[in-house]
């Protein structure tokens, strides 16, 4: 009799939550939903929950980065910014960005202005003629032939994807392939898209992950026929009871050289994250998934693979929500499929799920910085020491939820980071920052901690302006003046100098107005600033 009331009750019980993070509360029946994420829907989804957690002690906030705006999008340009990439996609040296709305169903590239290098302008739009709308992107060369194509999935009702390629400057065309590169399960929702050549056979790879609550499935096409031809031909398919959600991962981490996808799921945070993924067996010449129970609590919503330590061997690093708090937890790998927890962050004043991530090195550090976001609409920045993860920056004071994606800018000499921002509705942004050094901020020997170049002052100016920088050691450094035109027309230093902080001024008694840029090249850093002289 009691096995039959404990059955009844399992039949009755649901859980209130947003477990796939589209800003929507749903109610699961654990009969049909994969509350834990581990592929199976059974007994355990229910009576098994982990209720307590071992956290480490709170980080404080080292205000030691900042960031200010560099551009915002203007109203309408993008919509449901569920993703968004950012990156060189042709060949000049300006800044892409790329992007769509979902009513009108639109392809958009903006880029970089030379002449205002703070500001974009629209360079393509393409319109989808399928209907529906747009979901994740990815971009890189899947054909060989040097040129990088942009890929995008629908992003619901329908399941196939798309191809973009560039074809020179500023010129996009479709390649026509979402005729043949389909799911076979249409409606449900896609999260992620990576490249990759997973089997090591010199074929790119397309690796799309889709999901709902009733499922998921992974799907995997190569890269046939000649170089440059864009044909692709399913060699893989997973599927899963489990609502696979987030912006999964790729990458190397057990160190067998093979590269793995990772999948995110929506679930119940209160039990054990489960690190599943998918990886070609070299013994077998097939694609196996891969389960391993962490000593972690929630779920993940993205992973990324990178070696803290810089000894070789690589960390996963998951975002994740964790018992209803923002998280992220960094794992290595110690053998088959098994992972052990070395590290851990929590956010504890921020109730919902870290999105993404994304890590670098930013300019005068000899460590990774990483940037997360929040489905709360906050930023983070945490610097690895060495030893732990300090927090070194937060921003909160965006719109609204969401921040869906957050990559770091891949500008050389200087540090910035762009991120998507949707709310519920159709409506969503792309922002860009760039960093700022704080004045004052030194080391023990009274020398900057960074490289930077400063605004000058006054500005706008007439006729003169004062430039400062600082270096954080000795190297040989060049400050030049170059015009509208980009000519090099006036020398201020060219030496070598040791560290400390340095002002310059130019008098521009010689030269027109207009506007002029000020470029310091330190080693094989350089950094570049506008300037305005009004006579």
């Amino acid at each position: 009799m009691k096995t039959f009331l404990l059955l009844i009750l399992f039949t009755t019980l649901t859980f209130s939550q947003d477990y796939n993070e589209d800003g929507t509360i749903d109610n699961l029946n654990f009969k049909t939903y994969d509350l834990n994420g581990d592929g199976l829907i059974n007994e355990k989804d229910f009576v098994n929950p982990k209720t307590q957690i071992n956290r480490n002690p709170v980080q404080t906030n080292n205000p030691a980065l900042l960031f200010n705006s560099f551009w915002t999008s203007p109203a309408g340009a993008f919509g449901n910014c569920w993703d968004g990439c950012v990156g060189y996609f042709d060949s000049d040296t300006l800044l892409d960005l790329a992007g769509y709305t979902f009513s009108p169903a639109m392809f958009y590239v903006w880029e970089q202005l030379a002449s205002r290098p703070d500001s974009f302008a629209l360079v393509c739009s393409i319109p989808k003629a399928e209907g529906g709308g747009f979901g994740p992107m990815v971009f890189g060369d899947t054909d060989g032939d040097g040129k990088i194509e942009i890929i995008l999935a629908d992003f619901a009702t329908f399941s196939r994807v798309y191809v973009y390629e560039n074809d020179g400057n500023n010129n996009y065309v479709s390649q026509n392939t979402q005729t043949t590169m389909l799911h076979t399960n249409d409606g449900e929702t896609a999260a992620a898209l990576f490249i990759g050549d997973m089997n090591k056979n010199n074929k790119k790879e397309i690796i799309c992950m889709r999901g709902n609550t009733s499922g998921g499935q992974v799907r995997v096409w190569e890269q046939t026929g000649n170089v440059g031809s864009n044909t692709y031909a399913a060699i893989y398919t997973y599927t899963t009871v489990s609502n696979l959600t987030g912006k999964g991962g790729f990458g190397d981490s057990d160190g067998d050289g093979w590269d793995e996808v990772f999948l995110t799921f929506g679930g119940f945070p209160v039990y054990n994250t489960f690190i599943r993924r998918i990886e070609f067996d070299s013994v077998s010449a097939s694609f196996q998934h891969l389960i391993f129970e962490a000593p972690t609590i929630g779920f993940p919503a993205s992973y990324r693979v990178y070696d803290f330590g810089n000894n070789g061997s690589k960390e996963l690093l998951s975002t994740n929500n964790s018992n209803n708090t923002a998280a992220s937890y960094i794992y290595r790998s110690t053998g088959p499929n098994t992972y052990i927890k070395v590290d851990s962050i929590f956010e504890y004043s921020d109730n919902n799920v870290m999105t993404s991530s994304d890590i670098k090195i930013l300019t005068g550090s000899t460590q990774p910085s990483v940037i997360y976001s929040s489905f709360n609409s906050r930023i983070y920045v945490y610097n690895f020491n060495g030893t732990t993860f300090v927090k070194d920056y937060e921003k909160s004071d965006f719109p609204g939820a969401a921040i869906r994606r957050v990559f770091w800018l891949p500008w050389t000499g200087y540090d910035g980071y762009f991120n998507t921002w949707s709310s519920a509705s159709s409506n969503g942004t792309f922002y860009l920052f760039k960093r700022d050094i704080q004045v004052g901020i030194t080391n023990q020997n009274n020398t900057p901690y960074n490289f930077s170049l400063e605004q000058n002052y006054p500005n706008p100016f007439n006729p003169k302006t004062i430039i400062s920088y600082q270096l954080p050691m000795s190297n040989y450094v060049k400050l030049i003046v170059i015009d509208i035109q980009g000519r090099e027309i006036h020398t201020l230093v060219n030496e070598r100098q040791n560290a400390g902080s340095y002002e310059v001024e130019w008098n521009a008694s010689d030269y027109p107005s207009g506007i002029y840029f000020y470029k310091l090249t330190y080693g094989d850093l350089s950094m570049t600033r506008k300037m305005i002289l009004i006579k």
